[in-house]
């Protein structure tokens, strides 16, 4: 049986409330909550290290090119026990995260990837980089729709930078030259979060962004958007 929803909508069909819960039959017996979280962002904007922020290890491929490291869709995921209770009980939160090659990904690839859709969408910037860089919104618009601002969220990468700088964050995001960024993140749903670069990202940074992640897709009541195979003439 094959039901799903329509390209580029939230998924609330029968498969697609499946594919969120799925029942946990070892220690315990707990639920699991299962989200797809996909990254977008341009060349060395740090993609893989928030995706290895988000697994709580060194499982991406990182490092300097100028080509860039990922140079095809790539899904990683980790089943995190006891992560959040709900309606009293104990839940585990299985996070799948879809890293991405710079410009734009392949849709057939992604869908591939998760068939069920896209739970959170991550576009990394470099907040030591702050320029605008329009085409991520529009490659995220056409791979998941017009609602797919309600499903991201803004990781800027490089935040060690502002530490560097003196700069708050409110500081940075009220600069001129970010002003487009300030305007992002009063249109989506998950605003702006701030990484650094430094060692403890897997064990102390990746956790604060997997909470954040949750509670943007709880927002979303755990829907997905699922990915647009077939580009709209």
């Amino acid at each position: 049986m094959d039901l799903k929803a329509e390209h580029g909508q939230p998924g609330n069909s029968l498969f697609d409330f499946l594919s969120r819960w799925v029942h946990h039959h070892g220690d315990g017996n707990r639920d699991v909550l299962v989200l797809n979280v996909l990254l977008l962002g341009g060349h060395q904007s740090g993609r893989s290290s928030v995706g290895n922020a988000l697994l709580g290890g060194h499982e991406f491929k990182t490092g300097r090119s100028i080509s860039g490291v990922t140079t095809e869709c790539r899904l990683l995921w980790r089943t995190f026990p006891r992560f959040f209770r709900r309606q009293g009980a104990e839940t585990d939160l299985m996070l799948r995260i879809i890293d991405t090659p710079p410009g734009v990904p392949d849709p057939q690839s992604i869908h591939r990837l998760c068939p069920q859709g896209v739970h959170v969408l991550g576009i990394v910037l470099r907040a030591d980089l702050p320029h605008e860089d329009a085409r991520l919104q529009q490659h995220a618009e056409k791979l998941l729709g017009p609602e797919w601002r309600q499903h991201a969220i803004v990781i800027l990468t490089h935040a060690d930078h502002l530490r560097e700088t003196g700069l708050q964050s409110s500081a940075y995001l009220a600069q001129p030259s970010t002003r487009w960024l300030r305007d992002l993140a009063g249109e989506i749903g998950g605003g702006v979060w701030f990484l650094d670069n430094t060692s403890d990202w897997p064990s102390v940074r990746g956790r604060m962004l997997r909470d954040q992640i949750l509670c943007l897709s709880a927002k979303n009541h755990h829907s997905a958007l699922t990915v647009r195979t077939v580009t709209s003439v």
